[in-house]
């Protein structure tokens, strides 16, 4: 009811709080990170420009009188609703509405296999090579290229830096250690290039503010009415989330490119196929 009287606002939209499970196996982390920049942009305030499909919601109006052409880019082939609306927001100066209260926690399944993990993966990139016009095209692809780049210079950069600053550390084990009279070896390894150090401890750190922002949401939902959620925030492991994190974004521009080559993909048993930026059930 307060977001519809905020001027120029078109959606309320939420985002998902993933709680890996307790018995469940390491895919479930694999999925938890690709969502970490969602909650990254939920924390930026009460406006935004990302929308997820899961939680959204919008005046009836707004489908009932086809405002900027909704219903009908859904109807003649639109694959991702919260793409659309997210581009239509941008082209019309419509804002999407990011209530704080609007998280939602998320337990993830206990068999969520490595196959269902690249499925999911597939389609979340599989979206954006879809488009309803030219500017969603421009928007789409610019997403699949940047987040392609940034996912190439994050996840190269900590494997150069991890394997710089292990080589450099082995070395000086190899030599004998400290007491072996390898004082100086050690040093180089923190000197020869402070950068890849850098590199590791950016990581760490930004490791550590996810953890912290993932207690203050627990919190908040906590006193939304979930009893658990404390509870399962605490059993998340932090260390799986860092791998997790380096593996999923390593595969990111491998998949992008699959999605650009490959025009299909099977959602729910249901086969869809994408031409020209629509998508079509087989």
């Amino acid at each position: 009811v307060e977001t519809r009287h905020q001027k120029k606002t078109f959606l309320a939209n939420g985002f998902p709080f993933d709680l890996p499970s307790k018995t469940g196996t390491f895919a479930d982390y694999l999925t938890m990170v690709y969502h970490l920049v969602l909650l990254i942009a939920f924390s930026h305030g009460e406006f935004g420009k990302n929308v997820w499909g899961g939680c959204m919601m919008l005046e009836l109006d707004s489908f009932a009188k086809n405002k900027h052409g909704l219903v009908s880019k859904y109807e003649t082939g639109g694959y991702s609703d919260d793409l659309i609306l997210a581009a239509l927001c941008d082209e019309f100066g419509e804002g999407v509405a990011c209530p704080c209260e609007l998280v939602f926690p998320q337990r993830m399944s206990d068999n969520q296999s490595l196959k269902n993990w690249w499925n999911y993966l597939r389609r979340q990139l599989f979206v954006m090579d879809t488009y309803v016009s030219g500017r969603n095209k421009r928007i789409n692809h610019g997403m699949l290229f940047v987040l392609s780049y940034l996912s190439f210079v994050a996840t190269s950069g900590i494997t150069w830096s991890f394997g710089k600053v292990f080589v450099g550390a082995f070395s000086v084990v190899l030599g004998g250690g400290l007491e072996g009279g390898t004082y100086e070896g050690a040093m180089e390894v923190v000197t020869y290039d402070p950068l890849h150090l850098l590199t590791l401890f950016a990581f760490a750190s930004a490791l550590s503010a996810a953890k912290a922002m993932y207690k203050e949401l627990a919190v908040l939902c906590f006193r939304l009415g979930d009893a658990d959620v404390v509870n399962d925030v605490h059993e998340i492991n932090w260390v799986k989330v860092g791998i997790a994190f380096w593996i999923t974004y390593s595969v990111v521009p491998f998949v992008a490119i699959t999605t650009l080559v490959m025009d299909d993909v099977t959602w729910a048993g249901i086969r869809y196929r994408k031409k020209k930026g629509r998508v079509t059930r087989l």
